[in-house]
């Protein structure tokens, strides 16, 4: 009976550090989306219009990878 109710709870626990994990993902990936939106236009000012040079082409290849 204790073997039961311990398998249980363990079971509900995993469940639970489950949601938390999935719920810490989706947080990540929207700040990372709301960094984007905030920091595009300074993004397309400072790189993408600008001649190339040693730092523009850092970037462009670490955004390829």
């Amino acid at each position: 009976m204790f073997r039961q109710l311990f398998l249980i709870t363990l079971v509900r626990s995993d469940l639970s550090d489950a949601h938390a994990t999935n719920y810490l993902k989706v947080v990540a990936a929207t700040l990372v989306v709301y960094d984007h939106i905030i920091t595009i236009q300074q993004e397309v000012d400072l790189i993408w219009r600008n001649p190339w040079n040693l730092t523009s082409c850092l970037y462009r290849i670490d955004i390829a990878l």
